[in-house]
C-alpha cells in the first residue's frame, strides 16, 4: 500500500508541473490583459490590446497596445505601439532584489 501511495504521489506531482508548463502560457496572457484594463481603468484611460503572447520562460509580446484619454479631457494622450517586447525576472520579482525584474523593448 505504502508503494502504491508513493507512486501515486509522485505521478501526481509530474502531472501538476506539466499542467503548470502546458497551462501557463493562458495564465499569463489573461492576467497580464486583465492588469493593463484595470491599471487604464485607474487611471481614466482606454486602452486597445491585440495579440499577447506568452511562451513558457520566454519573453512576453504585446501586439498593437493602443491607449489613450478619452474625448473630453483637458490633456489629450495618444499612445500607440505596434510590438511591445516584455521580459519579466520572476527571481527578483519573488524575492524583490535589486536590479531590473521587468525589461521592456
Amino acid at each position: 500500500m505504502p508503494k502504491n501511495r508513493l507512486l501515486l504521489i509522485g505521478l501526481l506531482i509530474i502531472l501538476i508541473g506539466l499542467a503548470t508548463v502546458f497551462l501557463s502560457p493562458f495564465f499569463v496572457s489573461g492576467g497580464l490583459r486583465f492588469w493593463l484594463r484595470w491599471q487604464a481603468h485607474r487611471q481614466g484611460l482606454s486602452i486597445d490590446l491585440g495579440k499577447i503572447d506568452a511562451p513558457f520562460l520566454r519573453p512576453i509580446t504585446i501586439e498593437h497596445l493602443h491607449i489613450a484619454n478619452p474625448h473630453g479631457s483637458k490633456l489629450e494622450a495618444d499612445l500607440s505601439i505596434e510590438r511591445a517586447t516584455v521580459d519579466l525576472n520572476l527571481a527578483k520579482i519573488l524575492t524583490g532584489a535589486g536590479g531590473r525584474a521587468v525589461r521592456g523593448t
